[in-house]
């Protein structure tokens, strides 16, 4: 006898409070949704839908606490990513790579991400993609 089990597998995307209501039980009011996307058996992620916690730990068969840990993890692992991605700004080339760092109170810098193109075009951009921080442009070693 062949039977088949059908599974619904779903990728935590993050967390945040854009939205306070449930897609899959519909409840309002929410302080904040975990993202989820479902995942078919290619590996293909579907569009993110927003879900409460509880919802999304009976989705994903785990606790409150693991769904909030998983979506804290897939925030940090998409900020990472961004800092390591380097963006093209402006139509000329630099023969190196700037990281864009945040000035903190103390002096204290924080990297931001990459860009590559002409110093004062990404200083520029780089003061538009973060309006509310103090940003500077250093040289990539």
């Amino acid at each position: 006898m062949n039977t088949t089990t059908t599974t619904t597998a779903y990728k935590v995307m993050g967390v945040n409070n854009d939205h306070d209501t449930c897609s899959c039980c519909g409840r309002t009011g929410l302080k904040r949704v975990v993202w989820l996307a479902r995942v078919d058996v290619d590996g293909f992620v579907g569009t993110p839908e927003p879900v409460g916690t509880s919802c999304a730990a009976m989705l994903l068969r785990c606790t409150t606490t693991k769904v909030e840990r998983l979506a804290v993890d897939a925030d940090l692992e998409r900020e990472r990513q961004e800092r390591n991605r380097v963006h093209e700004i402006g139509e000329a080339r630099s023969v190196c790579n700037w990281i864009v760092e945040s000035i903190g109170a103390q002096g204290q810098t924080s990297p931001l991400t990459q860009a590559n193109g002409l110093k004062n075009v990404v200083e520029r951009w780089a003061a538009a993609k973060y309006p509310n921080l103090i940003v500077t442009v250093r040289k990539a070693r």
